[in-house]
């Protein structure tokens, strides 16, 4: 009970909060979700309520909008939905201690979800209502990994569709199950044949999904995009990869000394490095650092010495730090809580290979 007690005892305070930035614009700003339309129109509207096709919108996430309308018809007002965020955190907490006490021991599962709980990088998905998307999301997408990992191919393919119609920060699930189902197969956990259906489930579902998604909304910035929020989207080929480092740094920053969060859920000066050794390189040579770090990790995961779960978050990553598609802004807190999941799994079942 450790992680749900820490938690709630974090969050409760922000049970009496307003609506607050985009919170009005996703809840109260929303025609489908404030009662003006039809509740359907979740799905034929992009998140924050004008209807597909007129302009260009970075959000699709009718699952979440689909939550907010059936609250608010319920009970108006931001205490629903706050309550409801704060079960979404009690229960993603509680599905990582349960994969990891079945693997590491309870006690030591629940330190190292505690500490999880207590990550104030992720403050942004709890006390922001629109934070939802990305509780909602890791949830599904955990529940389509695990899924994966026994086997089960279309309980996978389900909830990894639920996850991307609640933010595309998941989009490369299929890549983390292959990996994750590569080493249950070298091991003996998992039969070929069902880690074969299981991985190919999901890259049908996301290669569908992502198709259609591009016909309704494309992905990506427009050409006439402003990037006050996102000054990396003008930076490309190996300038942009080595920028990118950098920002792996910011965000590894931020969750062990979070000195320098943002009110709002972007942190608008990260900046591009000033060439290979100019003003802020050194952030993206220690990105460098991580990255051999991960590379060391896949190795020993592949000899059997770990459970390979950095590489899982540094491809969960990869989404969210923009290596696969320019993101509207450079750093969003929200984004992180799905690498900081695997994480969590890594340090714990990694303490526990290292006390063995």
């Amino acid at each position: 009970m450790l992680p749900l007690l820490l938690a709630a005892a974090i969050y409760l305070p922000t049970l009496a909060g307003p609506f607050t930035m985009d919170d009005d614009a996703a809840v109260r700003g929303h025609p489908a979700v404030r009662g003006d339309a039809p509740w359907h129109e979740v799905f034929v509207r992009e998140y924050w309520g004008r209807p597909l096709g007129q302009g260009w919108s970075s959000s699709y996430r009718p699952l979440v909008s689909l939550t907010f309308a059936v609250e608010q018809r319920v009970a108006p007002g931001p205490l629903l939905p706050r309550a409801i965020n704060l079960l979404l955190f009690l229960g993603l907490l509680w599905l990582l201690q349960r994969w990891l006490a079945a693997r590491v021991g309870t006690t030591r599962a629940a330190w190292s979800v505690a500490a999880f709980a207590a990550l104030p990088l992720l403050a942004d998905n709890v006390a922001s209502i629109v934070g939802r998307a990305d509780l909602l999301a890791t949830i599904f997408g955990l529940l389509a990994l695990f899924a994966a990992l026994r086997g089960r191919g279309l309980a996978a393919a389900a909830a990894y569709l639920a996850a991307l119609l609640c933010k595309e920060s998941v989009a490369l699930l299929p890549a983390i199950a292959a990996w994750s189902a590569l080493l249950a197969w070298r091991r003996g956990r998992l039969a070929p044949r069902a880690a074969v259906h299981a991985v190919l489930a999901l890259c049908a579902t996301g290669l569908a999904y992502l198709l259609a998604r591009q016909a309704l909304l494309p992905v990506g910035l427009p050409p006439d995009f402003v990037g006050a929020d996102n000054p990396f989207a003008a930076v490309h080929g190996a300038a942009r990869a080595f920028a990118n480092l950098g920002l792996v740094e910011r965000y590894v920053e931020q969750t062990l000394l979070p000195h320098a969060l943002c009110v709002d859920h972007t942190y608008a000066d990260v900046m591009p490095p000033e060439g290979w050794f100019g003003a802020d390189a050194w952030r993206s040579w220690l990105g460098a650092l991580l990255l051999v770090g991960v590379a060391r990790d896949a190795l020993l995961a592949w000899r059997g010495e770990s459970e390979g779960w950095w590489v899982a978050a540094a491809l969960a990553y990869l989404v969210v730090g923009g290596w696969v598609v320019d993101l509207s802004v450079t750093f969003a807190e929200r984004l992180a809580i799905w690498p900081l999941a695997f994480c969590v799994l890594a340090v714990s079942e990694g303490a526990k290979v290292s006390s063995a």
